[in-house]
């Protein structure tokens, strides 16, 4: 998924423009995908800033590394074959894969990933994730790059590959890499080549030197340009679309039942959350927030089913994780400790109402709401 709603929808309408391919230059399968809204599409691919196409990253310049998050950020491994830790984790080395070339036909090195590492360091603006914070040194070992870290972090790996690594032969010679739009990328991933860009559709197809090209099912990728949601549900249940991401209300009738090509899935992503203030000014709803037991009757007032099911059309699951992680971090969630807290989060208005007369939240005036046990009201916005 290339961005991310309230809640994620991945949806696949295999048409009849999938089946018979678009012939260009020559015949080239076309994927037709919405990687995000835009009001118009600008030519930026430049992978360090926040303003390029969304199918720059990855489909143009390949991570060292994927963590897949749905399978215990498993590792797959891409630009580098290998990557390890030190014991003391204050080290990381990457074994990059041999034999790749850019998509000029100059082959890639450990020294583009050297390279890259220095450009972000003498640019911080191209920075965003503070990376460099935590790199105390780099240096090149054959086919080796060694990040000497400030200290120890097991998470390095992941925060490194998530880095864009450029052709040095190609950016040393920018000189205002932050305001480089990159319009004509030579990139190390599948999709390199813009066959054709206007305002309104690019395609972006396959990279002729790709390591990895086999594994590739489509040659191109066509992106037409989609402004928001409902410009994107009329193109979508129409088959006009091959892969996107959206909310479709009742989906089952809005979306499947008018074509049985139209595929949906909907994996483990990000919750909603309540999210409360524990340094308010108001000196009620302050102690009330600092007090666990209203947290967790807080939390047993709420009607998550019902959240779901009116406002989600039933698509979508409780979260009664205590860490409020939910279902993407199943699999790191300790099974004793779940079950021992989930019932704080899980519907139960009467356990609530137990909890809150347990520690001393009382109706002193009869107004049907509960004051702090020191007799403070307790008034909170949504």
């Amino acid at each position: 998924m290339l961005f991310n709603p309230k809640y994620t929808l991945t949806c696949l309408a295999i048409s009849a423009a999938m089946a018979t391919p678009t012939v260009m230059a020559q015949e080239k399968t076309q994927l037709t995908i919405v990687p995000d809204f835009y009001p118009t599409m600008i030519r930026n691919f430049n992978p360090f800033l926040s303003t390029n196409l969304r199918t720059t990253t990855d489909f143009i310049y390949e991570p060292l590394v994927i963590f897949n998050q749905m399978q215990e950020n498993k590792p797959v491994m891409r630009l580098a074959k290998n990557y390890y830790m030190s014991e003391d984790l204050t080290q990381v080395t990457f074994e990059i894969r041999d034999g790749v070339k850019w998509s000029d036909g100059k082959p890639f090195t450990a020294a583009d990933v050297v390279y890259s590492f220095n450009l972000i360091k003498a640019k911080p603006e191209l920075d965003p994730r503070g990376i460099n914070s935590w790199i105390k040194a780099i240096k090149q070992d054959g086919n080796k790059v060694i990040f000497d870290l400030t200290e120890a972090n097991s998470n390095l790996p992941y925060e490194i590959s998530a880095v864009p690594i450029v052709p040095q032969h190609i950016w040393q010679d920018i000189k205002n890499p932050e305001n480089y739009a990159n319009e004509n990328p030579v990139g190390s991933g599948p999709f390199t080549e813009i066959d054709l860009f206007t305002p309104q559709l690019y395609v972006q197809c396959r990279n002729p030197h790709y390591w990895d090209n086999d594994n590739l099912d489509v040659d191109c990728l066509r992106a037409p340009q989609i402004a928001n949601n409902d410009q994107l549900l009329s193109k979508i249940i129409k088959s006009e679309l091959d892969w996107s991401s959206a909310f479709i209300p009742d989906i089952e009738a809005t979306y499947v039942a008018r074509n049985p090509h139209h595929k949906y899935w909907y994996p483990a992503s990000t919750t909603q959350s309540f999210m409360l203030n524990f340094n308010t000014p108001k000196e009620g709803n302050h102690e009330a927030i600092n007090n666990i037991d209203f947290r967790r009757a807080f939390s047993m007032a709420i009607d998550r089913q019902m959240i779901i099911d009116v406002a989600f059309y039933g698509n979508g699951v409780v979260n009664d994780y205590a860490s409020g992680l939910g279902e993407v971090f199943k699999l790191w969630s300790d099974p004793e400790t779940h079950n021992k807290y989930k019932q704080f989060n899980t519907y139960n208005v009467d356990n609530a109402k137990a909890l809150l007369a347990k520690a001393g939240f009382k109706d002193l005036d009869g107004d049907g709401f509960v004051e702090t046990p020191t007799g403070k009201k307790i008034e909170l916005e949504v």
